[in-house]
């Protein structure tokens, strides 16, 4: 799939980013404080869980590179998606500027994630794609999953920005706004698409993607989930929502992994 030289040099940057993310996500794991002069206290929580899963999500990463380097082939597309959600998830804090002591710690795993996914896509051989999608596969049905979430995500945030254009409030989730409606929520439909014209693209696109959305969707559950923790009320419509996200994804993105090997 990656020539040996870049797969070396790939290994080692998604080796350096989850070390990174190993140590600032036990940072704020041990010391919630160093969020509370950036962070609305609302929000606390589901940092604390988003900490949590990037611990689970920086191992995981560890783990594929041992996978990769045995050949299994699937390993790759578990790996870019769990370096998915540690760039969506330090590119939160980036963006809203968390300048704790850990502020260049996240610009840094931001950057490393976003050029080791470039120098993958550069060099992956699509060949071995095209010869998967021969086989069966139900991409009809991931399809139209991911098109359920990129219907159900732009009706539930737009429900929350054109009353808050209309009456100039703030939110405190804008960047996720920002980073869903303009890159993730547009990706999510352009690889239903390949997926519905059978392309090869699709098919490496979509376990990547599930397992992103994921991984996410997990984080803001028990985020949810842990609001009581802090003297607060849990939203049930948040915890359907990001549960039917979190874990239906991750089965479908099991699905979707069945045909690799």
């Amino acid at each position: 799939m990656i020539p040996s030289k870049y797969q070396t040099l790939l290994l080692m940057l998604s080796g350096l980013t989850s070390a990174i993310a190993f140590i600032v996500s036990w940072g704020g794991i041990l010391s919630p404080q160093i969020y509370l002069p950036f962070t609305p206290s609302q929000i606390l929580p589901g940092a604390i869980s988003q900490d949590i899963i990037s611990v689970i999500a920086s191992l995981g990463i560890v783990v594929c590179a041992i996978a990769i380097q045995r050949g299994v082939n699937r390993a790759w597309l578990i790996w870019l998606g769990l370096l998915g959600y540690l760039f969506y998830g330090y590119a939160l804090y980036a963006l809203d500027a968390i300048y704790n002591q850990f502020f260049l710690a996240y610009i840094a795993i931001v950057g490393l994630t976003v050029y080791t996914v470039i120098i993958f896509f550069a060099h992956v051989n699509l060949d071995y794609y095209q010869r998967i999608t021969e086989r069966s596969k139900p991409r009809r049905v991931i399809a139209i999953y991911l098109l359920f979430l990129f219907t159900l995500f732009n009706i539930v945030w737009l429900s929350q920005i054109l009353p808050a254009i209309g009456s100039g409030l703030q939110s405190g989730v804008n960047t996720v706004f920002v980073l869903d409606l303009a890159f993730f929520l547009p990706l999510l439909a352009i690889c239903a698409v390949l997926l519905l014209h059978r392309k090869p693209f699709g098919d490496l696109l979509a376990p990547v993607i599930l397992i992103k959305a994921g991984t996410l969707g997990v984080s803001v559950f028990f985020g949810e989930l842990l609001k009581p923790q802090f003297g607060q009320t849990i939203d049930p419509f948040m915890v359907g929502l990001f549960a039917v996200m979190g874990f239906a994804s991750l089965a479908f993105a099991r699905l979707a992994l069945t045909q690799f090997g």
